[in-house]
């Protein structure tokens, strides 16, 4: 299958046979993404940075989930899940806190902030079918080339078209499997740890290339349209973004 429009997918955990539930479920433990049916946890740890002294581990909380579709052929191809450090994303998003899905996809602003680099994020994402590796790659190019050309151009971002070529080879070769996950943990200064199938596949450190893996999903031109978009933020306003209980109420 040809993925030019894809990009990556998670690898991990197969999905799981269990009766689809509402993203709606802040009290659960894992969360079910209902095209797909493929769990996700509510919560995951970031490892701590053994590179970087005094580093804790990072508990991040599901933002929400998205699906990524080929539309001319009709087939879902990986769900994908956003995950956020709670308090510091709190604090980046606080002008957001009464606000809908719906009205922060559609807010430049609100794109801006959820793609800086204020607070600990992770995607994961997972494969509903099997896909070429070489595709994969390609599909990495197709969506993040312009995207990291942007950022240096429009944003002073230093050049990452070497960053993006190491980032390319780490799935350009042998195949992902139906179930296979892809999670990029995301860290202060362009810090993107990935993990295939649960190994580490390396650390590359590029704010530009970040910035346009998460753009991708998160800016205004996403790879899925504004609905999906406000899927992948739909738990925020319930968790993260919850309006404080004002005392006596």
């Amino acid at each position: 299958m040809t993925l030019a429009l894809l990009l990556v997918a998670p690898l991990g955990f197969p999905p799981q046979p269990i009766t689809p539930e509402s993203q709606d479920a802040p009290d659960k433990k894992e969360v079910i993404e209902e095209r797909t049916e493929i769990a996700f946890p509510v919560l995951r740890t970031i490892p701590a940075d053994k590179d970087t002294k005094g580093s804790k581990a990072t508990v991040v909380e599901l933002a929400g989930l998205g699906v990524r579709d080929k539309y001319f052929i009709n087939a879902k191809v990986y769900a994908f899940g956003w995950y956020v450090e709670p308090k510091a994303a709190r604090k980046a998003l606080t002008p957001w806190i009464g606000k809908t899905p719906k009205e922060m996809s559609r807010d430049e602003k609100f794109s801006k902030a959820a793609c800086s680099d204020g607070f600990a994020k992770s995607l994961r994402l997972v494969f509903y079918r099997d896909v070429d590796g070489e595709d994969v790659a390609e599909a990495f190019d197709d969506s993040l080339e312009p995207r990291i050309k942007t950022a240096a151009k429009t944003m002073k971002m230093k050049d990452a078209t070497k960053e993006l070529a190491t980032f390319r080879a780490i799935f350009d070769a042998g195949e992902v499997k139906d179930g296979d996950e892809i999670i990029f943990d995301l860290g202060s200064g362009g810090r993107i740890d990935t993990y295939l199938r649960g190994k580490s596949a390396g650390r590359i450190v590029s704010p530009a290339l970040s910035w346009a893996l998460q753009d991708v999903y998160l800016g205004m031109d996403p790879i899925e349209d504004n609905e999906e978009k406000a899927r992948m933020i739909k738990r925020l306003p319930e968790t993260v973004l919850k309006p404080e209980t004002k005392k006596g109420k």
